[in-house]
């Protein structure tokens, strides 16, 4: 038979075996661990990148103006429109120039508060990002240069606003009590995957700005513990709303607009 193979390295196990005493080797003195309290957590960053948080959208109080819109593929015929593809745009000289990179959006839906019905906004879905390469006067030829969905003839455009990346941030446990509601999910699947993106009905105005931290919890009843669920972290905002991911969930969680949030930790 073969000879037993060796047990993988002390380090692998998730658990440390327990020491049986004996009189040749007795049990070590256990040592004092002194406990530190921590305060504040640098988080990686890795998920803060312009196309993120590019993607992400937004709710937008007013609507956008209709500043322009992709009119055919170029050329024509595409319906299903993806990166380095061609496309003919409705705006021309003077309004556009070679090099002018373009938000490509979709409308979505009204956004009205969960608990008191208020009006919020229209959901801003963002699909990619067009460069103009052509200038006629009624209308200009554009390169898709990063698509998030497929892009068809009819979505809007407006011009591209450069987002600020955070290269630093240190986030503090907070003593504010401040309390909110998810108010859209982008993402309809079933389970809520980590990074999927939620709008939550804090904005600027109540002090938050990208990089603060909210816990998702669910009141019991009376009597019982609050439950923990998630957490979302701010990746932009505007003035009543701001726009979340999710950092973390429970395994194999459901979230739901209406669901409870709370401010847990706030950059600094």
């Amino acid at each position: 038979m073969p000879s037993e193979l060796p047990p993988p390295p002390e380090e692998e196990y998730l658990y440390e075996e327990e020491t049986i005493p004996t009189e040749e080797a007795p049990p070590p003195e256990p040592e004092e661990i002194e406990s530190t309290e921590v305060s504040s957590v640098k988080p990686e960053l890795s998920i803060f990148t312009e196309p993120f948080i590019h993607r992400a959208g937004m709710i937008l109080e007013e609507e956008w103006a209709d500043w322009g819109r992709i009119i055919s593929s170029a050329p024509k015929g595409e319906r299903h429109l993806t990166t380095y593809k061609d496309v003919y745009i409705n705006r021309g000289e003077g309004d556009v120039k070679v090099g002018d990179i373009l938000t490509v959006y979709r409308p979505g839906p009204d956004i009205f508060h969960p608990k008191t019905g208020s009006y919020l906004g229209k959901v801003i879905r963002v699909l990619g990002k067009l460069e103009v390469t052509a200038v006629e006067r009624d209308r200009s030829k554009a390169k898709v240069v990063t698509s998030y969905e497929i892009i068809h003839p009819g979505d809007r455009l407006i011009p591209y606003e450069e987002i600020i990346i955070p290269t630093s941030i240190e986030l503090v446990k907070t003593d504010r009590l401040l309390e909110g509601y998810i108010v859209h999910l982008l993402s309809k699947d079933y389970l809520t995957a980590p990074h999927s993106i939620a709008y939550i009905d804090l904005g600027s105005l109540d002090g938050i700005s990208c990089g603060d931290v909210f816990k998702i919890f669910r009141p019991k009843g009376k009597d019982l513990p609050e439950e923990i669920v998630g957490e979302l972290q701010v990746l932009s905002t505007r003035s009543n709303t701001a726009t979340t991911y999710f950092r973390w969930t429970r395994t194999a969680e459901r979230f739901h607009r209406g669901d409870r949030i709370r401010l847990y930790m706030e950059t600094r």
